[in-house]
């Protein structure tokens, strides 16, 4: 696993520990851990944001690109460039 990269239980342990009050420097050294104090500060500010550890669903970046992809195929066919769906995709 890369060394940024925690699991659902030690993000949970994280919060909690940063809720009783340990600093950032603390949890890194209780976590037993190769993590960067900026992990965890982050994985903190989710959680104050979101109110959870779940990562965030990358549901922008997917319609970002439909759209670009919807445009792709619009400009293709108004330039005549190909008749149908099929010409676009090869």
């Amino acid at each position: 696993m890369p060394k940024n990269k925690l699991t659902f239980e030690k993000k949970i342990q994280a919060i909690t520990l940063i809720e009783e009050k340990y600093s950032l420097w603390e949890v890194t050294a209780k976590l037993e851990r190769n993590i960067n104090y900026t992990t965890i500060l982050q994985l903190y500010k989710k959680y104050k944001q979101t109110g959870s550890v779940d990562n965030k669903l990358l549901l922008d970046h997917l319609q970002k690109l439909a759209e670009c992809d919807k445009q792709f195929t619009i400009r293709k066919i108004l330039r005549r460039e190909c008749n149908i769906t099929i010409d676009v995709q090869k």
